[in-house]
Formats: structure tokens, sequence, C-alpha cells
């Protein structure tokens, strides 16, 4: 008994290993066909079902916070760093036309001196100031904008592994009861997908009978969404405005800004320190942790409501192409049915899917078919295929040049599906 949980078999009414996945293996014991009993059979399903859509969501999620921190990269570049240059050049003009030119930067930041009232020795002391908020401000920005990036990356943690059965055999998948790979410190489960931690408090063996587990899938909920995502854009929209009231608190009387203090000099190099230090901080924390269908290889398994597939190839379109890219061509394994297209977008707040079911045959190629025809490549593994699609309704896939009244290879006709259905396992 390598993997699974424990649970009478009903012909020899021994115990024997049931896995989510696999729960209609014949009897570890005694061999016989279909052990499980039909209502606790049922309650397998129904366990995997959900074991499944677990999985999918943090693979989902995983995917959401990358497009999340990414939007935020690019508003924190238009916004903060287009605000922090417009009023940096308002500064930079006026320090240029008030600081006496033999002045340099560093004797600038150096200078210790003191003036009051419209005096030229004033204008020098605003000038200091709005040197050093806005150096302060480039290296606060960077500093912030690396440790949101990995708040926004930071995977949550993973689900830990429960011990093997029996002493020297593998660790199992905390939601299915599948073994796991000993190779891995976060090993993704081949039978549904899940991500576990692996580490040396599951060497013990553990024993766990399937009413256990299947109580515990019962009363499990999905994780807990992130954070709205709203205050990433608050960091924002502050660090948009500082540059602007920096300059607008210059404009009045505040206390200790009538000297300039070369003491507070060495926090700009300190900063920008700590800045470089939150960089890798982010870098550290750069990949994720639970890759999805969207990140697949030829070979790759994947179960799609339920049902297992292996990834054929993908479609690949020229620039012209209406379809998303990349579009996975899926094959049923062990069973009869038909191959499947899918295309994931992941947007910070959703997974958007689109899905076809690949039916060979269909409306075959007519002369205004050739004003609307896209080229595309299916990418199969050593090899590469070049098609022509037809959009419409049902978009068709022709073999390259296709003469008028060919048979399309297949029509791809659009599938109701949720990217819950749909998880990587392996």
């Amino acid at each position: 008994m390598s993997a699974g949980f424990l649970a009478p078999c009903r012909h020899c009414g021994e115990q024997h290993a049931v896995t989510l996945v696999d729960a209609t293996a014949p009897c570890t014991r005694c061999g016989a066909a279909a052990p499980l009993d039909p209502a606790q059979r049922a309650a397998v399903d129904e366990a995997l079902e959900k074991a499944l859509i677990l999985s999918s969501r943090a693979q989902q999620r995983a995917q959401r916070r990358d497009a999340t921190s990414r939007d935020f990269a690019l508003a924190m570049l238009a916004i903060a760093g287009s605000s922090g240059i417009f009023f940096a050049a308002m500064a930079a003009a006026n320090i240029v036309s008030e600081v006496p030119p033999t002045l340099t930067l560093k004797a600038l930041m150096k200078l210790k001196q003191s003036a009051t009232g419209d005096t030229a020795e004033m204008a020098v002391v605003s000038a200091w100031w709005q040197v050093f908020a806005f150096a302060l401000w480039a290296s606060s920005t960077l500093t912030a904008t690396f440790v949101t990036l990995w708040a926004l990356r930071k995977p949550p943690p993973a689900l830990r592994a429960l011990a093997p059965i029996e002493v020297g055999e593998r660790p199992r998948c905390r939601l299915c009861g599948s073994g796991l790979s000993k190779t891995s410190a976060t090993p993704t489960c081949s039978g549904c997908g899940a991500v576990n931690t692996v580490d040396k408090r599951v060497a013990e063996p553990q024993t766990n009978t399937l009413d256990e587990q299947l109580a515990w899938i019962g009363h499990e909920q999905p994780a807990p969404a992130s954070l709205s995502g709203r205050w990433q854009y608050a960091i924002v929209a502050v660090f948009a405005a500082l540059p602007m009231l920096f300059l607008l608190a210059l404009t009045r009387t505040i206390t200790g800004t009538h000297a300039t203090h070369p003491n507070l000099y060495p926090l700009i190099p300190g900063a920008f320190a700590l800045a470089s230090a939150a960089s890798l901080l982010w870098l550290s924390r750069f990949a994720s942790a639970a890759p999805t269908v969207r990140d697949a290889r030829v070979g790759s398994a994947v179960r799609v409501s339920g049902r297992r597939y292996t990834v054929r190839g993908r479609l690949v379109a020229d620039a012209r192409a209406t379809l998303r890219r990349p579009i996975i061509v899926l094959d049923p394994v062990g069973e009869e049915g038909p191959s499947m297209a899918l295309d994931l977008a992941f947007e910070p707040r959703a997974t958007v899917i689109s899905a076809w079911t690949l039916v060979e045959g269909g409306a075959p190629f007519t002369t205004g078919d050739r004003e609307a025809q896209v080229f595309m490549t299916l990418v199969e593994r050593g090899r590469s295929t070049a098609l022509v699609a037809v959009p419409g309704d049902e978009t068709r896939l022709f073999e390259d040049a296709p003469p008028i009244a060919s048979e399309p290879r297949w029509t791809m006709r659009r599938a109701e599906l949720s990217a819950d259905d749909v998880v990587l396992v392996g």
C-alpha cells in the first residue's frame, strides 16, 4: 500500500488503500473489482470533484497574482512615474535658475547654510530641500513598488503532504492521497494537481481512513480570496501625489526649511540601498508556485471536468488572428471522445476561459472563405503543421492551401466550460 486512504473491501472485509482519483482500482488484498459500496463510491466522486476545483482555483489565483502585479507595476510607472518626472522637471528648472552655476549638486547637498526672507541665500536653501525631497521620493517609491510587487506575487502556503501509510513509501497528496515525488520539496500531485509541501514531519507512517478524508474534504472551504486589490492602487495614488505636495509645502514657511541639514544627506544612499534590498526580496518570489494549463508542455496531463487529457500541442496564429493565444489542444486519455481546444486569459480579478470541441470534418471550403482565412500553425512534439482557420460561429481548420470544396480537418465548436473545471496535473 504505497498511497491512498484505508477503506474496508466490501468483498473480503480487509482494509485496502484507495486514492480519490482511482477509486475503481481492484482491492489490494483480494483483488476483487469494485471494492467500494455504491454509496461510498458516490461520496468519493463528489470529494474528487471538490478536490479538483480547489486545486484549479489555487492555480488560477497564482496566475491572477501575476496579472495583478503586472497591472500595479504599469500603473506605478505610468502614473507615479509621470507625476514624479513632471514635478521634478519643474523643481529642476527652479533649481537651475536659483542656484549659482559654480555650485555642483554634490556641493549643494553638503552645503550648510541658513537664511530667511526672499533672498538669494533662501533660494539656495529651498533648492537643497527640493533635491533632498525628490531623492527621498524616488528611493521610497522604488522601495514601496518592490515590496508591493513581492506581496502581490508571494504564494500562499501549500498544503502539507500526508505521511506515507507504510515505512519507506512516498508521502501522499493532502487532497486525493496519490503518491508524491520524493525529489521535490513542493511536488505537484499527478492525480489532482495540488501543490504539496513535503518536510521531515511526514516521514513517520500515518494511517488515514477514507471516511476521515471524505469528511475533511466535505468541510474544507476554498482558500480565502486575497485582499481586494484596491490597496495597491492607493499606493500608486499616494506616490503620484507626493511630488506635488513637496512643491506646495516648500512654498510655505515650514519649521526646519530655513536651513539646510547636511547631516540628513546619508539618508539618501541608505534609502536607495533599502530599495535595492526590496528588489532582491521581490526577485526571490519571481516565479509562480502553481503553474496552470497555460504553462503546460506537450505531453502534460490535464483534467477537464474530471476526465483525463494530454496536451497534444498548441495552435499559434499570425498577427491577424482574432483568436487569443495560446490555444492549447488536448486529446482524451483512454476514453473515446473529441479532442478539445482551450484558451485561458488571467486577469487581476477573474480567469476567462474559451473552450471548443474539435470535431472532424465540417462545412467545405468556399471561395468566400479566402477573404476570412487566418494562417495558423499546430505545434506538436517534433513537428509543426501549417493550417488555415476560417473564423465564425464554428471555426473551421483546414490543411494549408485548401482547394475549393475540401473538408476541414477539424471544426471548432464552442463548449460550455468553467475555469474551475480545468486543472494541470502533470
